[in-house]
């Protein structure tokens, strides 16, 4: 049977019974998701370009380009996270 939440285990570690934010922070998982990012879009470009080299299409061309910008613009981003403490 499953144990009901009380108050004083909301916000805890369940293993450690340490406070949450000692466990894993919210800027940690910012990074996280901002690197996953910025990994996808500059696949993104690179399998557009790939798609451009084999059509000739310039709109694929501009996608590529879209994406390893938005990918540059991601890893920028990720750089400055947290060095405004």
């Amino acid at each position: 049977m499953v144990e009901p939440l009380s108050p004083r285990s909301l916000g805890t570690c369940p293993h450690r019974r340490a406070p949450y934010t000692e466990y894993m922070k919210l800027l940690t998982a910012h990074k996280i998701l901002i690197g996953s990012g910025a990994a996808f879009f500059l696949f993104f470009g690179a399998t557009r370009f790939l798609a451009y080299q084999a059509s000739g299409d310039l709109t694929v061309l501009t996608a590529a380009g879209g994406g390893l910008l938005a990918s540059l613009a991601l890893a920028v981003y990720y750089r400055t996270i947290g060095n405004g403490r």
